[in-house]
């Protein structure tokens, strides 16, 4: 597995998303499901996909986003999806002061 997968997915703190602030899923994700978080916030997100990089069966990728749609009430993969963006978008604005806000990164 790769290394930046297997250390970046473990912790979603580098992404800006906090479990305990900004979202409400009925149950904190497994370790399995947040590697399954990060790689679908990247683009991989067929069962197929996220087997080979996990090297798990398309089934149990399967079961693991179940599992995810079901803790965040996701209706759909895009809806886990644009929670997951949703949160972490949330998370980085709320934590810099308004004054600090600038799309040029100068916070003037």
């Amino acid at each position: 597995m790769d290394d930046k997968l297997m250390n970046a997915s473990l912790d979603f703190q580098h992404l800006g998303v906090d479990w305990n602030e900004t979202s409400v899923p009925l149950a904190p994700p497994t370790r399995q499901e947040r590697r399954i978080m990060y790689l679908m916030i990247n683009g991989i997100t067929t069962n197929t996909e996220i087997a080979v990089q996990l090297r798990i069966t398309p089934d149990t990728a399967a079961q693991h986003i179940d599992n995810l749609r079901a803790k965040f009430q996701a209706h759909s993969r895009a809806q886990l999806v644009a929670y997951l963006f949703h949160s972490i978008l949330i998370s980085l604005f709320t934590e810099v002061p308004l004054n600090e806000r600038s799309i040029y990164g100068s916070g003037k």
